[in-house]
């Protein structure tokens, strides 16, 4: 038979760790009073001080720097596929073009550029 596993809010989890900062009780005490599992206690207090009022979003949230790479990665995504719908549409031209035609009788240039105006030096 398994256990089902727990859901705390984060309310209980800020409060958890405020009673372990202020009681004087061990980690372990603490989470035997609260009915929580070992080592929770401790991540949380961890999380708390590492992320502060963000650290426990709740399920499904994300955290405030996780939106902005999710917006960000959203942003470049549909860049990507614009790129790529517009590539395809180049392909698809570009190999149903001809070629570029060069006419036979035409001498290069004397000045070394392959269009435009026959420039000279002048002295």
């Amino acid at each position: 038979m398994t256990m089902a596993r727990r859901i705390y809010t984060g309310e209980f989890k800020f409060e958890a760790v405020h009673l372990l900062e202020t009681s004087g009780k061990s980690a372990c005490q603490l989470e035997r009073e609260l009915g929580i599992g070992g080592g929770c206690l401790s991540r949380w207090k961890r999380e708390f001080a590492e992320e502060g009022e963000h650290a426990f979003p709740g399920p499904g949230r994300l955290m405030p720097d996780q939106k902005v790479s999710l917006v960000a990665q959203t942003r470049l995504s549909r860049e990507f596929d614009r790129i790529s719908y517009q590539s395809t549409i180049l392909d698809t031209l570009f190999s149903s073009a001809p070629g570029p035609q060069q006419p036979e009788n035409r001498k290069p240039p004397s000045n070394g550029w392959p269009d435009g105006p026959q420039y000279t030096k002048q002295d």
